[in-house]
């Protein structure tokens, strides 16, 4: 479960790119 933390980073950089293309 090493990688939990990197996956957590990417969905929230996922999560806020998407943010940003709906603003």
């Amino acid at each position: 479960m090493m990688s939990s933390s990197r996956i957590n980073y990417m969905v929230l950089c996922y999560m806020t790119n998407f943010l940003n293309e709906c603003m």
